[in-house]
């Protein structure tokens, strides 16, 4: 994938978004957002991207500090995906 592709993934997916009662809501880190990170903020930290079929996802579950970030949980690596084709 080319900076592009990455670039429109990202945009249309987000960098991330807050985990709390529900596995995915606010902040949602996208460009344009306007909420503000909070101290005790858990977040789903993540870089997806995709082109023709086939696709990338990184990931890392976050708390923020006073201070920065502590690391909850971190991926092994980057996943790598393709479509399944169509029996």
């Amino acid at each position: 994938m080319d900076d592009n592709e990455l670039r429109r993934s990202a945009n249309t997916y987000g960098l991330g978004h807050g985990i709390g009662l529900d596995a995915e809501e606010v902040p949602f880190i996208i460009a344009g957002a306007g909420e503000r990170l909070v101290a005790g903020a858990t977040l789903a930290l993540r870089v997806i991207g995709h082109s023709a079929g086939r696709g990338i996802a990184n990931s890392q579950m976050v708390v923020v500090g006073a201070n920065g970030i502590e690391i909850l949980v971190d991926s092994s690596g980057p996943i790598e995906c393709s479509r399944a084709k169509a029996l």
